[in-house]
C-alpha cells in the first residue's frame, strides 16, 4: 500500500520533550509558545509555562501577528481551568501594552466568548441533569403506583425494566421517602 502512487508518503517523528524545563524550550517564537501551551495543558509547570508563553505572545503582539496570537489564546481557553485562565488573563494584561490595543481587545473578546461558551455548556448540562432527574422521579412515581395497587415485582420488572434493587437506588437518588411496599 505504501508504494501506491496515490498514497501519501510521510514519516512520523516523535520528539520527547517531557524532561525539558520551561526555560529550555527551543525554536522560533510561535513554536515555543505552542510547546509551552502544551506543557501547561499537560499540567506541567503551568504557571511558569504560561508566564513564559505570554512574554513570547508580547513578541507576536509587537510583530503584528494577530492571527497567531488568537490561536494561542483560543488554545489556552480550551485547555485550562478557571483559575489558570484568570492568571493567564492577568499576565496578558501586564505583557500586552496599550489600553484599547487591538491584540488585547481581541484577547478579551476571545476570553469573553470562552466564558459564554462555558456558561452555555453549564446550562446544557443542567438541563440534561434535570431531564434525567425528572425521568427518574417519573419512574419512581410509576413503580410506587404499581406497588400501591398491589402489583408484584415480577410484573413491575417486566413493565419497567427496573428490579427492586434498582428501584431502591433510584428512590434514594431522587430523595423519595415513600416505602417500597411488598416484594413478591
Amino acid at each position: 500500500v505504501r508504494r501506491w502512487p496515490w498514497t501519501p508518503q510521510f514519516e512520523h517523528l516523535l520528539v520527547d520533550q517531557s524532561r525539558i524545563g520551561v526555560e529550555e524550550v527551543p525554536g522560533e517564537t510561535l513554536g515555543r509558545i505552542a510547546q509551552l501551551a502544551l506543557m501547561a495543558a499537560a499540567r506541567r509547570e503551568v504557571r511558569t509555562a504560561l508566564e513564559t508563553a505570554v512574554q513570547l505572545m508580547g513578541e507576536l503582539d509587537r510583530a503584528g501577528q494577530s492571527e497567531r496570537f488568537a490561536v494561542v489564546v483560543l488554545y489556552v481557553l480550551h485547555t485550562q481551568d478557571k483559575e489558570t485562565l484568570r492568571e493567564f488573563g492577568a499576565a496578558l494584561r501586564r505583557e500586552v501594552r496599550g489600553p484599547g490595543g487591538d491584540m488585547m481587545t481581541y484577547a478579551q473578546e476571545l476570553i469573553r466568548e470562552g466564558r459564554q461558551e462555558g456558561r452555555q455548556e453549564g446550562r446544557q448540562e443542567g438541563r440534561q441533569e434535570g431531564e434525567l432527574k425528572g425521568r427518574q422521579e417519573g419512574q419512581v412515581a410509576t413503580i410506587e403506583s404499581f406497588l400501591r395497587a398491589g402489583i408484584g415485582w415480577p410484573i413491575i420488572k417486566q413493565a419497567t425494566g427496573i428490579d427492586q434493587e434498582e428501584f431502591e437506588l433510584l428512590r434514594r437518588q431522587t430523595g423519595s421517602a415513600t416505602p417500597t411496599g411488598r416484594s413478591q
